[in-house]
């Protein structure tokens, strides 16, 4: 009897999301700056749901209102692709934040530097510092070559320009932000056992393959396939159509072989039956939008003792 089984269990999350933020309210309030003043920073860039075809983010703009009036503000902002996130001398991400012009970092071969719009809007409260945020759907890269490139990034890189009215006072904002980029699913390799049937004439082999989601969104996979050999003989081929795994989780498959005469011939078998170990090979690969990843496992089955 040949066994194929499935089974789906949730983990830990891996990208971070941003937690919502009330529409037209301020953010985040601490204690106000110099009285008397209205200043703006451009603080960071949320991810608040991300997928292989678009990242829904938020710039996050600090307006520091050091007036003892509520004010209104106003805001618009774009911001573009350019590339992963360069890093500083001890290996850690660059970080920071500020207010001004983007910088001239240049644009990732492949990146059409193309720039994202969106707008925001909310109030500033009297003597505090008021986070607005302003939301933009940003596009991946359609073609599956550059797309690899930038889901191969831990994390990417950004160029921000933008607007920000607060009452009578109007800034400009710009400058350079990282945020999180999604990882492509990947298979791991549980387990592979073997047992002796029937005395030693026949045998069984059980492998686990495990597909894991770090994202913390549900992904689509339009194809799921492996290979298993056992002692170069290829013993199970296995080929799914598209298949979704859900946010921060783990798809379990698992596979049953009978090891028969109708795969090895009688004496061949009982030869490899007698080993102390049975050597296995496993190709498994995974695509989506046209991406292809491949992975290999080698190695020896043990039977139980």
């Amino acid at each position: 009897m040949r066994i194929s089984t499935r089974l789906v269990v949730v983990v830990a999350a891996f990208l971070g999301v941003a937690a919502p933020l009330l529409p037209g309210c301020p953010g985040a309030q601490v204690k106000g700056g110099p009285s008397g003043e209205i200043d703006v920073v451009l603080r960071r860039v949320d991810v608040v749901k991300a997928g292989f075809d678009q990242m829904e983010v938020r710039i996050i703009v600090a307006v520091n209102n050091g007036t003892d009036s509520d004010v209104d503000v106003e805001a618009s902002a774009d911001l573009a692709l350019v590339g992963p996130a360069p890093t500083d001398e001890s290996g850690g991400e660059a970080t920071g934040e500020g207010e001004g012009e983007p910088s001239e970092t240049p644009t990732a071969s492949g990146l059409d530097g193309a720039r994202h719009q969106g707008t925001g809007s909310g109030t500033a409260v009297a003597l505090n510092t008021s986070e607005l945020p302003i939301t933009i759907i940003l596009p991946l890269p359609s073609d599956p070559a550059v797309l690899e490139q930038v889901l191969s990034w831990k994390k990417a890189r950004v160029q921000i320009a933008g607007r920000v009215k607060a009452g009578l006072v109007e800034r400009t904002i710009g400058g350079e932000r990282d945020l999180a980029t999604p990882q492509l699913p990947e298979f791991k390799l549980k387990s592979a056992q073997i047992a002796k049937l029937d005395d030693g004439v026949g045998g069984e082999a059980f492998v686990t393959l495990l597909l894991h989601n770090r994202n913390t969104f549900e992904v689509s996979v339009d194809k799921v396939a492996w290979k298993i050999s056992i002692k170069d003989k290829e013993v199970r081929t296995k080929e799914d159509g598209s298949t979704s795994v859900p946010a921060s989780a783990v798809e379990e498959y698992n596979e049953s072989i009978e090891l028969t005469d109708k795969l090895f011939p009688a004496k061949e078998l009982k030869t490899l039956l007698k080993q102390p170990a049975v050597p296995y090979s496993i190709d498994a690969t995974i695509e989506v939008r046209g991406i292809k990843k491949e992975v290999n496992f080698k190695g020896e089955m043990q039977f139980p003792r």
